[in-house]
């Protein structure tokens, strides 16, 4: 038996159906000219959708017309962003000439540490012993060693903070320095001007050496100077106290004053060590 004979009468004969791309919508459902939805080059979303679908149908597979270009560097269907115009940044060269400061940094980091040891333990001596002769004595010999270690730290600090300028301004010459080069020494012990003039000699350095740092001033180093005023204070009321009798309010003060110095030890060796690592050779 034949196969004619289950077909039913009067029912013609199907022809095969061209294909036609799963994604494609039914022909004249949506535009071909480049129509989509919203706006955009072609009516596309951002020119990606619909502006940038090849022509719709049986026949779109055979079509040779290009996407339509896409919004904000995107090239329409492909989805990728244009690149064309895009070029690495060139690498940061590195500064020739500098100076090594870490040596002299760790050197005056260790003359502070022992100047503000020798007078801790002068300020505690003379508070627990009063007015004896003995503690008088051991006072005055601990004063003299603080003082022969407090004008070797100036000294170090100022050949660091000359060497550490030297940098700065080659790493970043147009970064603006606030004070002359001189008051690296002087500005510790000039009258008014020691209570803001080192400050912005160091706040200046530092922003300079730090390549990529937003403008400003590290919080590290405005807490060393805060507390470094501090003991500053301190310790000039204790002076004058010791001047008028006030024997043992002095000496309170002056142990006031070698715990703030204790405090600000650390934040000075970060000021310190930040100025080093940014101006490595």
């Amino acid at each position: 038996m034949s196969a004619q004979q289950f077909r039913p009468e009067g029912r013609a004969r199907r022809e095969p159906v061209a294909e036609v791309p799963f994604f494609a919508p039914p022909r004249g459902e949506f535009p071909v000219d480049g129509g989509g939805f919203g706006p955009g080059p072609g009516g596309g979303f951002g020119g990606g959708f619909g502006g940038g679908l090849p022509p719709q149908g049986p026949d779109a597979r055979f079509s040779t017309a290009p996407a339509a270009p896409g919004h904000l560097g995107y090239p329409g269907a492909a989805g990728h962003p244009d690149r064309s115009g895009w070029r690495p940044s060139a690498p940061e060269e590195p500064v020739r000439g500098l100076e090594d400061v870490a040596g002299l940094g760790r050197a005056a980091v260790a003359l502070a540490v022992v100047a503000t040891a020798t007078s801790l333990v002068a300020a505690l001596t003379g508070l627990a012993a009063g007015t004896s002769l003995v503690a008088a004595l051991v006072t005055a010999l601990l004063s003299l060693v603080h003082g022969a270690v407090l004008v070797a730290n100036w000294i170090v600090v100022a050949l660091w903070l000359r060497r550490a300028r030297r940098n700065a301004e080659r790493i970043d010459p147009r970064s603006p320095q606030r004070r002359a080069a001189v008051w690296a020494w002087f500005g510790w012990f000039v009258p008014v001007a020691a209570f803001f003039v080192p400050f912005q000699y160091v706040s200046d350095v530092w922003r300079a050496s730090q390549r990529r740092a937003p403008r400003g001033t590290s919080p590290q180093l405005s807490a060393w100077w805060a507390v470094w005023l501090l003991s500053l204070g301190l310790g000039n009321v204790s002076f004058r106290l010791s001047e008028q009798g006030s024997g043992t309010a002095a000496a309170a003060l002056a142990v006031a004053a070698a715990l703030a110095t204790l405090v600000a030890l650390p934040l000075f060796r970060g000021v310190v060590r930040s100025v080093a690592v940014a101006q490595q050779p």
